[in-house]
């Protein structure tokens, strides 16, 4: 596995290699499409209090599908600016480097392995337990709550209610990043003994934030803080971090959802590999049993649409804009029409539909 981060990498990829990687793909028009792309091509940046940058040449292999193809026979994922390319070698054992051609240097470069590397914020390493990655996490915790304290002064600091929201919208996230890839007792990837000794690493961290967050005591009960602040318990929300990644998961595209949660594997299969953690959620925790859940979508309309008009005005101007509403859907002949007042009651929004149609009662 090598991992890339290089500043201006994108604008470096050979165009000749990647439209001969295209054309052995037989990809048709869309070559045409990106080798035009490929030159006399420029860019402005404009945001929407009206700044307008200067025209610069465009990066025009920044996707992840153009780099995909630029590597040709070796996998290939990409966020943003971060590479990953890798291949499965012959030798089970590995390799002990990995020859790297730099241009204008015929001698090529061996990158010696190493026992862990970080990718978008989740440390791995040869074995895939995660245990670099705990002590990495638990690092992370401690130095933040360094930062808490600078802002936790009892005459001069910040307010009570604005370090709680710092302690849950910076700290939290920061810390328990990337835990359902590896958190699930379910799956019982990890030795009791162990999850519980990470267990308490987190709660010591959460007793000493709400310490500083309320001024309290150093002996006061962490139960007691997490309660009087309004906090969720640790324990309880990694639980409850892991669950509704796995409902989020199971509900969204099921392209990207694991096959393992949608159909069961046989025991002798899992015996081999063990239960992954959205599998094991989503049949011992949630017990689906072959239960299909709904798709939802992440966005009502696409990035690109246009977003729906929404209207908030007196009952006067109200009936106006619905009396000036229904003359024009009875123009353009619209069969029905929603409204809704905004109000929610169990998770749902009061609406109701009416139909345009004579005769037709909804």
């Amino acid at each position: 596995m090598l991992l890339l981060d290089v500043a201006g990498a994108y604008d470096m990829v050979s165009h000749e290699r990647l439209l001969f990687n295209m054309r052995q793909m037989r990809l048709g028009a869309l070559i045409l499409w990106v080798q035009s792309f490929l030159a006399g091509r420029s860019t402005r940046i404009k945001l929407p209090n009206g700044y307008l940058s200067e025209a610069f040449p465009t990066p025009t292999v920044r996707t992840c599908t153009l780099r995909g193809l630029h590597y040709g026979e070796s996998e290939a994922y990409g966020w943003v600016d971060d590479d990953d390319i890798w291949e499965v070698p012959d030798d089970p054992a590995g390799h002990d480097g990995m020859p790297v051609i730099i241009p204008g240097d015929p001698t090529p470069t061996i990158l010696a392995p190493i026992g862990t590397a970080k990718y978008l914020g989740i440390w791995l390493d040869k074995h895939l337990n995660f245990t670099t990655y705990r002590k990495k996490m638990l690092a992370k915790g401690a130095s933040s709550l360094e930062a808490l304290r600078a802002i936790s002064g009892s005459t001069w600091g910040s307010l009570l209610i604005a370090m709680r929201k710092v302690y849950q919208a910076v700290i939290i996230p920061q810390m328990l990043w990337g835990l359902s890839a590896w958190y699930c007792p379910a799956a019982r990837a990890m030795e009791r003994g162990d999850l519980d000794k990470l267990t308490n690493e987190l709660t010591k961290i959460q007793k000493r934030a709400a310490i500083l967050i309320s001024g309290a005591f150093r002996g006061t009960a962490g139960a007691a803080l997490d309660t009087e602040l309004f906090i969720t318990p640790i324990k309880l929300r990694l639980q409850q971090i892991v669950e509704e990644t796995t409902i989020r998961i199971l509900t969204g595209p099921q392209w990207a959802c694991p096959q393992t949660a949608k159909e069961a594997r046989k025991p002798r299969e899992r015996r081999i590999g063990g239960w992954a953690p959205t599998e094991a959620i989503a049949w011992k925790t949630l017990q689906l049993r072959n239960e299909k859940w709904e798709e939802k979508q992440a966005f009502i309309l696409a990035l690109w649409e246009a977003r729906i008009p929404c209207f908030v005005e007196n009952q006067e101007a109200a009936l106006k804009t619905h009396n000036d509403i229904y003359k024009s859907a009875v123009l353009e002949e619209t069969k029905d029409m929603f409204f809704t007042d905004g109000s929610g009651f169990a998770g749902h929004i009061g609406a109701s539909m009416a139909s345009l149609q004579h005769g037709v009662v909804s």
